[in-house]
């Protein structure tokens, strides 16, 4: 049986160009990044009562570039919900009243401004405000 030598107990270390390249690759990728901007947003716990209109719709809003719904609760049940391009509704009997909790973030839409609860929430007969987060 011929002897082995035996195993090597060090690594071989990289030389100075091969680190001095990857602190130069690793600061032009740094140069390149974006700077972090989010537009404007206000955050919303909103409790919201609507009567339901005569086609059996209650149009409540979906998650956009512009809101995210983080929550949405109605009380009663809807019989299904739609989305179509026009948005999304919930199926109900005309006249039906509804609870609505929802926790939105709406975010400042082109003109610069975040719109008002009102504008987000159209057609609701109260809404209130429970919490700004």
């Amino acid at each position: 049986m011929l002897a082995r030598s035996p195993a090597p107990t060090h690594r071989p270390r990289a030389g100075k160009r091969a680190v001095a390249s990857v602190i130069l690759i690793a600061l032009a990728a740094c140069s390149t990044v974006p700077a972090a901007w989010y537009p404007e947003f206000v955050d919303h716990d909103l409790a919201a009562e609507f009567v339901v209109a005569d086609d059996g719709r209650l149009p409540l809003p979906s998650t956009t570039r512009a809101l995210v719904v983080r929550s949405l609760e109605l009380d009663p049940p809807p019989f299904a919900e739609h989305f179509e391009s026009a948005g999304r509704w919930f199926a109900y009997r005309p006249g039906t009243a509804v609870r609505v909790h929802c926790q939105l973030r709406a975010y400042a839409q082109n003109d610069g401004r975040v719109p008002t609860v009102a504008e987000i929430l159209p057609g609701a007969r109260s809404i209130r405000v429970l919490d700004n987060p």
